[in-house]
């Protein structure tokens, strides 16, 4: 249970900190976690993909943002030791040499590349689309805007949409309409987490997440096949229904 301890430090910080100064956001996050230069790629490593292809629906400080975000991803994945990694995560569709994002990202962590055959880590970015690199009929796109519920499985590659979570784009797209769209348009399946039913009732039940808070509940499911601890570690108290309400209710997370 360390490693869940260890994403619960991460998700409090992302709360506290994620409109902070990069400066601030970068020195809080080497408080908890010294990163390591290099580690082994996990063959068992379940893999993960973030799709980077909404560069052009995201204002320059928006694509800041989603680099922070990445970079508190990166940093989760590495806060577990050598046998515990839970996700090999590519970063797919850099559709341009001259990303934003990737640009942003390079502050952070500047050993990054952007060739196709070259492992950093567990972390990787390609150019290449994620249609090329993997099976078809592993992918499943994460998304609210879908009646469809994943059951976690460690052979389905989930898809993350590379958007920052905000009210307003500078064209009014809403990000999880946009990842939902290309999904259906690409042929792949799609799935929203079955958590609805610890959403507070004054929540609107199909609530985007930030992506930190995507991967930290992926990574704990992982670990646990338990979407209520998942959750409850790292969504705010004030989202959720209290525990006596979730029994009461006689609804039971779904594994």
């Amino acid at each position: 249970m360390n490693s869940i301890k260890r994403l619960r430090s991460y998700s409090n910080l992302l709360k506290k900190s994620y409109f902070n100064e990069r400066n601030g956001f970068i020195r809080k996050l080497s408080q908890i976690s010294s990163l390591p230069s290099t580690k082994p790629l996990l063959s068992r490593a379940q893999q993960l993909v973030i799709d980077l292809s909404f560069d052009d629906k995201m204002s320059s400080e928006e694509c800041q943002r989603l680099a922070r975000e990445l970079y508190a991803i990166y940093c989760l994945n590495n806060s577990f030791n050598k046998n515990e990694m839970p996700f090999d995560i590519s970063l797919c569709n850099q559709l341009s040499d001259n990303s934003l994002t990737v640009e942003y990202l390079r502050q952070y962590l500047p050993q990054i590349n952007t060739t196709n055959d070259n492992l950093w880590d567990n972390f990787r970015i390609f150019n290449k689309s994620y249609l090329e690199l993997f099976d078809r009929k592993r992918l499943v796109y994460l998304t609210p805007d879908t009646e469809e519920l994943i059951s976690y499985d460690l052979n389905d590659i989930y898809i993350i949409g590379g958007i920052v979570n905000k009210y307003c784009f500078k064209n009014n797209y809403k990000p999880s309409h946009l990842t939902h769209s290309k999904a259906i348009a690409e042929g792949l399946r799609v799935g929203r987490f079955p958590i609805d039913h610890l959403f507070s009732d004054k929540m609107n039940k199909k609530v985007t997440l930030f992506l930190p808070q995507v991967f930290g509940i992926l990574s704990v499911v992982k670990e646990t096949q338990n979407w209520e601890i998942a959750v409850r570690k790292h969504l705010p108290f004030w989202k959720l229904k209290d525990e006596k309400q979730v029994i009461a209710n006689q609804v039971y997370y779904l594994k």
